[in-house]
């Protein structure tokens, strides 16, 4: 799986796109219901940023719907459901040229378009893709983290928006950055759409996922009906039950340290898997459990963890050590990535896809009594290069710990 957050740039298979003045006789795509009844002029449709599974911590890197389909003078919400992943909503011409250009070679493993450059990363990224600056210095960028709303023109790649851009117009489809910033839980951010806005359709992305994670908000003649409401979150909800059931394989071998996608990856009773996922989402969800929860070693035994994914491997983390957004603000909280009581990961692989898989690159993070906060801090690691997070263990004791990005990713060690 290579959904990286702060990470290289995924091009992912998605539906044709149109310009944002396309006009399609019917933009109605075939993941909305025909409808029953049509939705009233000054409709409000609800977009799900990320989802939840009830029965188990899983992330999604999808909207859900990815498409709607509404009238010149309806609303959009993107409504942030919490799984840890930081995400934001960005709209304009600037979104819409980076995902045309990205369509255009969906399955492409290399550099991003250079129409993706015009967008702001959320954090400072080197030539690689990876982050910058070490973990404990990163930071994030206000262009990408702040609501920022520009009519024409550039935006700023790398410092805050102009003055007087965070004050956010109703949406007419000719600006060319409409950002919501980083969502945060139970704050939906509110596309009000002109009454004059063309038919056509108007592609948007996260800044964080980049051409990763897109959707479509589709706008249609007033003479031409469009499902409810109800009806296009129910297909959202479908959606997200298909993603779900396609994780669902994964769930048994996880649980016994094992990844039948990534059977070139060592195993044994001391070897843990730190999050798992399957080819048939098509890289758009994540189980974010650890595999055995619970392992039983004895004093002195060092035990792995290799991470698939964007996770931490934290024992006693205080309260507000839970969760990368500092709240109120748009700053990453260092309490959560930062490693502590041990070295945290330096490096990153330069695997170019040539040859086999390498052998997952070793962090040794020292020794843990447990005493004190412990903790990897965030280890980004993508399949088929992965990293393998160590600890030894110098005293007896049941060890809870868990991932301080995803919350309900917890287990145990028992040192005897």
């Amino acid at each position: 799986m290579k959904i990286r957050w702060l990470l290289i740039v995924i091009l992912l298979s998605v539906a044709t796109a149109c310009s944002k003045t396309t006009t399609s006789s019917n933009p109605t795509t075939s993941s909305n219901p025909t409808p029953s009844a049509s939705a009233a002029k000054g409709a409000s449709y609800t977009v799900n940023v990320d989802g939840k599974n009830a029965d188990t911590p899983e992330t999604f890197i999808a909207f859900f719907p990815a498409t709607v389909t509404v009238h010149a003078g309806d609303s959009v919400n993107f409504n942030l459901v919490d799984s840890g992943e930081p995400h934001t909503v960005a709209l304009g011409t600037l979104a819409d040229a980076a995902i045309t250009a990205a369509n255009k070679n969906p399955n492409s493993q290399g550099p991003p378009p250079p129409e993706d450059a015009a967008l702001p990363q959320f954090t400072p990224i080197d030539e690689n893709g990876n982050p910058a600056l070490p973990i404990s210095k990163l930071t994030t960028i206000p262009s990408a983290v702040d609501p920022c709303f520009i009519a024409t023109g550039p935006v700023p790649t790398s410092t805050a928006c102009p003055a007087g851009s965070g004050t956010q117009p109703v949406f007419d489809g000719s600006q060319s950055f409409y950002s919501s910033g980083w969502l945060a839980p139970g704050s939906p951010f509110g596309v009000k759409l002109s009454a004059s806005i063309k038919p056509g359709t108007y592609q948007y992305m996260c800044l964080v996922h980049r051409e990763g994670m897109t959707g479509k908000i589709v706008v249609v003649d007033s003479s031409q009906s469009v499902p409810t409401p109800d009806a296009q979150a129910a297909t959202g909800k479908a959606d997200l039950d298909k993603t779900i059931s396609a994780l669902q394989p994964a769930l048994g071998p996880l649980a016994q340290g094992k990844n039948h996608d990534l059977g070139f990856l060592p195993s044994g009773p001391k070897i843990l898997l730190a999050g798992s996922a399957v080819e048939a989402v098509g890289e758009a969800g994540q189980i974010d459990q650890f595999g055995p929860s619970s392992v039983t070693a004895s004093v002195g035994s060092t035990v792995s963890w290799i991470v698939i994914g964007d996770h931490t491997v934290s024992f006693n983390a205080p309260t507000d050590a839970q969760g990368i957004h500092t709240p109120g603000t748009s700053q990453l909280s260092h309490k959560a990535i930062d490693p502590l009581g041990g070295p945290g990961q330096t490096a990153y692989s330069n695997y170019t896809g040539k040859g086999p898989p390498p052998a997952p690159l070793v962090i040794k993070g020292g020794s843990f009594d447990g005493n004190g906060f412990h903790s990897s801090g965030v280890i980004f690691s993508f399949p088929p290069a992965l990293l393998e997070y160590q600890l030894t263990f110098t005293a007896k004791g049941t060890f809870p710990y868990r991932c301080l990005v995803h919350d309900g990713m917890k287990g145990t060690v028992t040192i005897q």
